[in-house]
Order: structure tokens, then sequence, then C-alpha cells
């Protein structure tokens, strides 16, 4: 049967016209041995970062054409979700910068007017942040799921529709961000490139890395650029790319957020098994392994929204997980050891450990009703993530002010929490 054809914005016929970003020959490579540390130091000044979502990240689509946005997408406005007071007690507590989270497709969607009113909004998030006395990471933080702006639609090829509007977007927020001091607003050009590792079906992601990079280096070339490698961002991602390959104004960001067993316990939109867990002690207790087996399978076996034909692998998968958990995490040690792939890395390219970011890490709360991990361990795991990161010299970026891993006592707003600022080794306020 042939499928009808999607319909798709206007604009996409004439994105065909846009002129091509060449690919600039990559930078010879060096000879690990030889390479000795790069003690240049990015001009970004940030090292205490905080990941912000609201107004930014969830915009509102078309309530009738799942294709488009609603007609103020960004809502509600940054000036009504980060008003002065809380940029004040961000930065009191002893935050340095905000990760701004930018899902650009109502970026992409629009032109002229509306492209530069959007724009705007983005830059009045800045200047209040700015005035608050907190630096900026303008991140973009593609969507999963939209038809036609997933990051697999920008990662699907060069020549795409998608990633020439991505193109587009990205010189426009370069452009933006090079409007301000270099210490003081940087860009993070790709949340999370998604999995696996190693990409076949596509232009791989070092590959089309460098197009972004020079797009963006064109863009803003006094700035700080940030960049992250495949599998979300992880270590094994990170480890793909050829760090020699960047300027010393270029920062590697990885996110860790394992265990995931421990860090995503309670969380009802992933593996099922996950929302059956009990509280997990961290670091774990084998004393406690078995009575936490049992207590999970008798869950699961009685789950009323996991089919009967999908409850054995549920099982199966959080017996797994658990048993690993258990038997092989080892608390603050494990996070040096992946820290430490992290170090050999950059030492292989001869990047400074100014020059690394741990972009995100946090740990799934209490909160809408949910259980997640008990405030007490996961104080514990953030301690060890943070005191770990600044241990190798590293900066970091928490995961992130509100939400599911939120840092504040509300579900959705409230004061920071206290408990969670003490174990970043910040100020309760």
């Amino acid at each position: 049967m042939v499928k009808p054809m999607r319909r798709v914005p206007i604009y996409v016929s004439t994105l065909m016209l846009i002129s091509w970003i060449p690919i600039v020959p990559a930078q010879t490579e060096k000879s690990p041995a030889a390479v000795q540390v790069d003690n240049h130091s990015p001009a970004f000044a940030g090292r205490r970062g905080i990941g912000v979502i609201r107004t930014f990240l969830f915009p509102k689509h078309n309530p009738t054409d799942p294709l488009r946005y609603d007609v103020d997408p960004y809502a509600p406005r940054w000036s009504a979700a980060m008003p002065k007071t809380r940029l004040k007690e961000i930065k009191l507590a002893g935050f340095d910068f905000l990760r701004i989270a930018i899902e650009p497709g109502p970026l992409f969607e629009a032109e002229g007017d509306l492209f530069d009113e959007r724009i705007s909004e983005i830059k009045e998030a800045i200047d209040s942040s700015l005035g608050a006395g907190l630096a900026v990471i303008v991140d973009m933080h593609f969507s999963e799921s939209h038809p036609l702006w997933s990051f697999k639609q920008v990662t699907a090829g060069f020549g795409t529709v998608a990633f020439m509007r991505y193109m587009q977007t990205l010189k426009a927020l370069g452009k933006l961000v090079s409007s301000y001091d270099p210490e003081q607003v940087a860009l993070e050009l790709f949340n999370e490139p998604p999995p696996p590792c190693d990409w076949h079906e596509r232009p791989d992601w070092p590959t089309q890395l460098q197009v972004i990079f020079t797009a963006a280096r064109q863009a803003a070339p006094r700035h700080t650029l940030f960049v992250a490698g495949s599998c979300w961002a992880s270590t094994d991602g990170l480890l793909r790319l050829d760090g020699s390959r960047f300027d010393y104004s270029t920062i590697f960001v990885f996110h860790d957020y394992s265990p995931r067993v421990f860090t995503y316990q309670g969380f009802w939109s992933s593996n099922k098994y996950l929302e059956y867990l009990p509280p997990l002690p961290y670091p774990p207790d084998t004393s406690e392994q078995q009575n936490t087996l049992e207590r999970v399978q008798t869950r699961i076996r009685n789950a009323s929204n996991i089919p009967i034909t999908e409850r054995e692998h549920e099982r199966q998968e959080a017996s797994k997980y658990l048993t690993d958990y258990f038997q092989n995490w080892k608390g603050i040690a494990s996070v040096e050891s992946s820290f430490s792939t992290v170090q050999r890395w950059s030492g292989k390219y001869g990047i400074g450990s100014d020059r690394i970011i741990l972009g995100e890490f946090g740990v799934i709360r209490d909160v809408w009703g949910k259980k997640g991990a008990t405030p007490a361990d996961r104080a514990r795991w953030l301690s060890d993530m943070r005191t770990t990161a600044e241990k190798f010299g590293f900066r970091w970026a928490v995961w992130s002010l509100t939400n599911t891993m939120g840092l504040v006592t509300g579900d959705v707003d409230g004061p920071l929490d206290p408990v969670m600022m003490t174990a970043l080794g910040l100020r309760p306020n």
C-alpha cells in the first residue's frame, strides 16, 4: 500500500536552497605519546551549574496539528518561571551558571519575525540570568519524538531538511551567544547524541560533529563550545571522539547516571521493573540483596500495569540489574574508576581537566505521588559524583532544578532542598 505523503510546513521546499556549509579538513592527528597537557583554559568561567528545564524544554504543541508547535510554545515565559527571587536563591546557594535546556523545534519551524521573536525570548533568559550573577550555557536539547525535528531526523544525514534547519538555527544561536562576554555565555551544540555508540545507518557522529562544530565556530569564534559523544553523551561515546580535532575553546561533555538501577528507581516511563523497586540503599549493602530481590519479584508478579506475557521478562531484567548493583557497585570507588576512563581519554589528547564537564547527573526523587530514592541515599550519591568530579578537576552541572530529579522541595517548584545543597557542597538557604 502506498502511504499518504506527510504534510510539512511550507518553508521546507525553500530550505533546499540553503547554501551548504563546507566541511573543513580535520586537524592533523597528533601522536598521543608526544602530546603535552594543554594549559589553555576555555573562556567560559562557570564550574558549578544546574540544568533548567522550565520555559524552553517542553514547548507546547498545536492541539490540532502534531507537526507544529503552539503559537506561543515557550511557556510559561522565563520571567514567570525563573523570577529574580529564584535566580537570587540559586546564586546565593553557590551555583555559578545555569545550563538552559532549549528544545529547538519551535525555532526550526519559525521564519522571519517569528523566528526573531523566539530568539529574543532566549535572549531575555540570558540577560536576566547574567543580571543575577549567573553565567549561562545555551543547551540545544532535542526532542526524542517530534515527527520532523527529533534527534533522529536531525542526524539522519547532511542533506536532510532537519539537518539544514539545525545548521541555520545553530548559526543564529551562535551569533546570539557571540554578542556576550565569552566568560559568561557559552553554547552546547547537541545534548545527548543518541545511541548506538557506533552509527551505521547514517553518517557517524564524529563526522557529523565536525561539520556542526565548524558552523558553530564560524558563528561564535571567541566563545566556548560544548561537545559530547554519542550514546546519550556517555563515557563510551566520548571515547569515540578524537579530541585533537577541536580547539582549546572546547569543553567536552559526559553524562553519568550510573548505576541506572539506582538513579532511575521508581521511574514510570522507562523499563517497567524500575517502578517496582523498593528504595535501594546507597552504597549497596549485600546483606539486603536477597530480601530486595524477593520483594521486587513479588511486586512484578502482581503488577496490574504489566501484561502477564511481559512479567517474566521484567522479573529477569530486575534480577539481572539488581544482582549487578549489589555485587559490583562499590560506591565512590566505582565512580572514580569511571571518571578515570575520561581522564585517560583526555590525557591521550593533552586536554586539561578544565575542559571536561560532568554535564548531567541526578537521581529520581519522590515526586507526583511516586517513590524514588530516599533523600539520604540520594544525597550520598550526589555527593559521591560531585566530590569525584571536583577531585578530578572537572566542572559539573547537576540535573535539574525541577521535575523528576529536581533539587527543589516541591513537585514542580519550591525552595532549594537544603539536604541536596549540602550534598553538592553548596550553601543551604
